[in-house]
């Protein structure tokens, strides 16, 4: 990351998605990244790190582990849950 940029931030929604959408397809973490991130080419290897650290949280505390991760990260306690329990029907 450049000096003076901005930390990007998910929402959990996507988070949740791409783990979940990983897991369904049984995708590995570079096919994930290219799937879900267009603009991958040369920043896989941030991409996956990020992908890991997500699995590794949903798979010890589950959906909530990454929506609480949002909150304590941004002190931001709105989590749109009507989006988030659509997203998690659809997969």
């Amino acid at each position: 990351m450049k000096k003076g940029q901005k930390k990007k931030k998910y929402s959990p929604e996507f988070k949740i998605g791409v783990i979940l959408d990983m897991h369904s397809h049984r995708l590995g973490y570079r096919e994930t990244v290219r799937k879900h991130w267009e603009d991958s080419k040369g920043k896989e290897p941030n991409h996956i790190k990020q992908v890991q650290r997500w699995e590794r949280i949903y798979l010890e505390e589950g959906a909530e582990g990454l929506m609480k991760e949002l909150v304590m990260s941004t002190g931001y306690g709105k989590v749109d849950h009507q989006n988030l329990i659509k997203v998690l029907k659809e997969i």
